[in-house]
């Protein structure tokens, strides 16, 4: 979290004013303070690039308040977040916060339907959740902008009349504990509740945060629903929050909202929860924490307590030593472990950060063979550390990370009205509302004092060392996840051996920035709206459209690098994931210093072959893209680094096999209706017989046979597009045979297909998903589809997850694949099998009938309008247009016109038309229905009545059975 400063007040200074001149000034005064937003309103520091205007306000009640109007929006959003959390929980009702988090969604005075709210926000086109952290809960949704005012209506009631009401309190209690149940063998959650162990017990971050039906559970004398209401009226106090509005109108119409609706908020003047204890106690470091994880992978953790970092927001001290420490240039401590073989990824940054205390934390990504040299990892690290102590602590390196910092304030891309709404409620927190928008960036104040302050924590008699691999020796169990795990002091021969070691030369403080951008110099606009094809030569087409409606000095290069024997077998596919593999991690140290400076490339494989993206300010893309280029062309694939970039990828591809049930599910579907596409157990039977050798043969064979397309797209003129897109054809095309690569294909599903999988898995969860795919490619029927999953999705929430407690994990949603339309139903439940799971959502399908046949002309228009904005909503980031057009282009569209296509056919359809699809599609015999179940352990498998002419079959069964339609 950010910083939360205090400032002292500067004493006015009174001068009377003359008689004559009083009277007139006070009722000007007068005038004034009944103007909305004159009394308390401040100006909130901006970027020059951002256009929004912003009002700040704290209303009588205490509630601190941020305004954005933004007349160009099609989306409204509002964001409250309460300063308090999981920290706040009552020591024997772990996970009351987070309880009371999904009870305000059920139900207030005003609006006492448990779906009213959700089902207002989806009928206008919007969106809505929230999240519990440890000092902070935050609400937050978005609308269509002409909504949302009657939203906040809805919204404000949260917080000033909610129900409570008892039946939904133990309704609600079981989907939080489907919430816990189904992410206990998550590692990130598993490994945390371990390191929990290491902290003082009577610190609150040491407590279970989530809840379950037992520690939520009612018992004698204790009443959980008197509790949380116990609870929220200690807590949920206007002086403890902060709230957000981003809307359309003017910011007076916008005040005046607010005000007539969250002033009846109750201030009962509470102060905001701080823990007094210690996060860990004086005599428990240093320490060795051991964890093994379900999943096979291999992590080292440096945790250390440091000073509070909140007041020291315009500095930053604990951000200069991290991104020191967390460097990943040439001389970096990421470099030097890479080159050894030891890690695979470092990050460094501040984690715990309370008003009391904060903690610096560094966690390697280690390979399996650097599992075995924690010791020498240790070694390097502290020599790191000495090396910022001894040259880091420079004003140069200050000032870069400040011009860089001033340079992406200036030129900040505009988010999403629901991202700025949840950061700016949050931040009110922590910074003075002035700057909010301000303080991520800030870099005023040079203070090396605080700097070398901080680097004095760093040292091995106090820090928490945790290394997480399989195998390791454990000797208990953490509560609730079950993480075996062991503590052990570090002794002094150990930490001796640390600072001994000799020096290693391969670590240096990283010189100067050469990627920094200079000239920053914007193009003209242009009139053009669509990009046009500026290069055709065989085998290569580059499509261009200088763009700069976003005000922003950057660009987008994309290019996609097509071959026949790219996918066209599992040995290719994973071959050609390795090459992308082995130039990512050949540039890692050369373009760590670019990624600083705003620029950024990314190559991924994809079925058709690899694809690059740059992306960031245009002035050094040129230079990246060469190296890039250079990289592409002539890999440099090294036997040791093969090894280990195969290894990885290994156990990625196993350790998906343990993600949650409904994302296996949902992989399997794709698996059996995407042409080509390679199974996780088709691709782990063959992977240990590849070879650096046979990547070298398939990178040439690649490459020797090719269909290029690129995109250059933002501030670029012609002339540098066309020369970019030389170097691209010099480098891979010029010298290859020209191909035609045809795009992936989709499984046509036959009228009256009933196909299932079934996958077992060792998670305790079952799920099911169930896919109904569309009758045709048409934009009609796309449009159909659309408008399917906009009318079912908020009531089929409301059915299964609030009314039948099935679970946490419940919703229905379109599921275009390629240009075949398409719907999904998703449910994953501790308490119901799949065969209970498939008649329940066959069930609703066919309840829901009666529904849409009486659906009247007026609603049906309400949801043909909420799914138009969703379509037409504007791209506020470059890349967001960017990736529109690079779809068209995949799609070969060149008149990059389906998305205005799409919405004339969802205006043009009718309500009869839209029943006739619900009956065809979802509800008739006719439907094509391809369902997916996983078998938990804990709910055993039962074959659903729905499934009794159903066939079961597998993707191999698919490509051979089912006729395949252009994607």
């Amino acid at each position: 979290m950010p910083p939360r400063p205090t400032f002292p007040r500067a004493a006015a200074r009174r001068v009377p004013a003359p008689a004559s001149v009083l009277a007139p000034l006070l009722l000007a005064l007068f005038a004034l303070l009944l103007q909305p937003g004159a009394a308390g309103a401040a100006e909130v520091r901006k970027s020059e690039n951002d256009t929004r205007a912003y009002r700040a306000l704290v209303l009588d009640n205490g509630l601190k308040v941020i305004l954005v109007s933004d007349p160009q929006t099609d989306m409204g959003a509002a964001s409250l977040s309460v300063a308090a959390g999981s920290g706040a929980d009552p020591k024997d009702r772990a996970g009351l916060a987070h309880f009371l988090e999904h009870m305000l969604f059920l139900g207030t005075r005003k609006y006492p339907e448990p779906g009213e709210y959700k089902d207002f926000i989806s009928r206008h086109g919007g969106s809505d959740n929230a999240y519990t952290a440890y000092d902070e809960t935050n609400y937050f949704f978005e609308i269509e902008a002409s909504h949302l005012e009657p939203a906040l209506d809805r919204f404000a009631q949260f917080f000033v009349a909610p129900l409570f009401n008892p039946e939904y309190v133990s309704r609600e209690r079981q989907v939080v504990n489907s919430e816990f149940l189904g992410r206990r063998d998550d590692d990130r959650r598993r490994v945390y509740s371990a390191v929990q162990q290491a902290m003082n017990p009577d610190h609150p971050y040491a407590t279970f945060a989530v809840g379950n039906e037992h520690t939520l559970a009612d018992r004698e004398g204790s009443d959980v629903r008197d509790e949380l209401l116990a609870f929220y009226r200690r807590w949920y106090s206007a002086n403890l929050m902060a709230l957000s509005v981003v809307g359309r109108e003017p910011l007076d119409t916008l005040e005046q909202w607010v005000r007539a609706r969250f002033a009846a908020i109750e201030n009962r003047g509470v102060e905001r929860f701080a823990a007094t204890q210690p996060l860990f106690r004086p005599d428990s470091l240093p320490a060795r924490l051991d964890v093994v994880p379900e999943r096979e992978h291999y992590s080292l953790s440096f945790t250390f307590p440091i000073p509070a970092q909140r007041p020291h927001w315009r500095a930053k001290p604990a951000a200069h030593v991290a991104n020191l420490l967390g460097h990943e240039g040439e001389t970096s401590l990421l470099a030097d472990l890479k080159r050894r073989g030891w890690a695979q990824g470092l990050s460094a940054g501040t984690g715990y950060d309370q008003d009391g205390g904060a903690t610096l934390e560094i966690r390697v990504q280690l390979t399996a063979e650097g599992a075995a040299h924690d010791d020498e990892i240790a070694a390097l690290l502290f020599q790191a550390v000495r090396l910022v102590a001894e040259k880091g602590v420079e004003r140069w390196l200050f000032d870069e990370n400040a011009r860089l910092a001033a340079i992406d304030f200036r030129f900040a891309e505009k988010p999403s009205p629901v991202s700025l709404a949840r950061r700016l409620a949050s931040w009110q927190h922590e910074v003075p509302q002035a700057d909010v928008l301000y303080a991520p960036y800030a870099y005023e104040e040079w203070r090396p004092d605080l700097v070398d302050a901080l680097v004095a924590h760093l040292r091995p008699d106090n820090v928490l060392v945790t290394r997480v691999a399989p195998g390791l020796e454990t000797d208990r169990t953490s509560p609730w996840y079950e993480a075996p795990y062991r503590i052990v002091p570090i002794g002094e021969d150990v930490r001796a051996r640390w600072l001994d070691a000799a020096p290693d030369p391969a670590l240096a403080i990283p010189e100067p920035n050469p990627f920094v951008p200079e000239h920053l110099a914007m193009l003209p606009p242009t009139a053009a709206e669509r990009p046009v094809e500026r290069v055709t030569r065989p085998g290569f087409r580059l499509w261009h459209l200088r763009d700069v409606s976003f005000g922003l000095p950057k660009a987008s290069f994309y290019v996609s690098v097509r071959s026949p024997i790219a996918n066209a077998s599992p040995r290719n596919g994973l071959l050609a994931q390795l090459y992308a593999d082995v130039v990512n991690d050949q540039l890692d140290a050369f373009s760590y210093p670019a990624q600083l400076a705003g620029l950024s490339f990314r190559l991924y494989d994809h079925s058709r072959g690899v694809t690059l993206r740059i992306g960031g300010y245009d002035e050094r893309q040129p230079e990246l893209l060469a190296r890039v280029l250079d990289a592409m062309a002539a890999p440099r694939i090294d036997e040791r680094r093969f090894a280990i970039l195969r290894d990885e990828l290994k156990r990625r591809l196993e350790n998906s096999r343990r993600d949650q049930p409904f994302r296996r599910a949902m992989t399997r579907l794709h698996d059996m209706l995407v042409e080509p596409n390679w199974t996780v157990a088709e691709r782990l039977a063959i992977i240990d017989t590849l070879s650096a050798p046979e990547l070298e043969r398939f990178v040439r064979a690649m490459l020797a046979r090719v269909e290029v397309v690129a995109l250059a797209h933002g501030n670029m003129d012609a002339d540098a597009a066309s020369a970019m897109g030389d170097a691209v054809y010099r480098r891979l095309v010029a010298n290859a045979e020209p191909v035609e690569v045809p795009r992936a294909q989709v499984m046509r599903l036959r009228r009256g297909d009933r196909l299932a999988a079934v996958l077992p898995t060792e998670h305790p969860e079952s799920s099911l998903v169930m896919y109904l795919q569309g009758p045709d490619q048409a934009l009609a029927s796309r449009a159909r589809a659309g408008l399917l999953a906009q009318v079912l999705s908020s009531p089929f929430f409301d059915d299964l997850r609030t009314q039948k407690e099935l679970g946490y994990v419940v919703f229905a949603n379109a599921l275009p694949i390629l240009d075949t339309p398409g719907l999904v139903f998703i449910v994953q439940s501790p308490v119901a099998n799949a065969g209970t799971l498939q008649q329940e959502v066959r069930r609703f399908v066919a309840d829901y009938a009666s529904v849409v046949d009486a659906m009247s002309e007026e609603e049906f228009a309400q949801h043909r309008r909420a799914l138009v904005a969703r379509v037409l909503e504007d791209e506020r980031q470059l890349g967001e247009r960017s990736d529109r057009f690079w779809n068209e282009i995949d799609r070969a569209n060149f008149a990059f016109d389906t998305r205005e296509k799409l919405v004339d056919a969802i205006r043009a359809t009718t309500l009869a038309q839209f029943r006739e699809f619900y009956a065809q599609v979802a509800a008739g015999d006719g439907r094509r229905q391809l369902v997916v179940r996983t078998l938990g352990e804990a709910t055993p498998s039962v074959t659903p009545a729905a499934a009794v002419n159903e066939r079961v079959v597998s993707p191999v069964w698919m490509r051979e059975n089912r006729e395949l339609v252009p994607g």
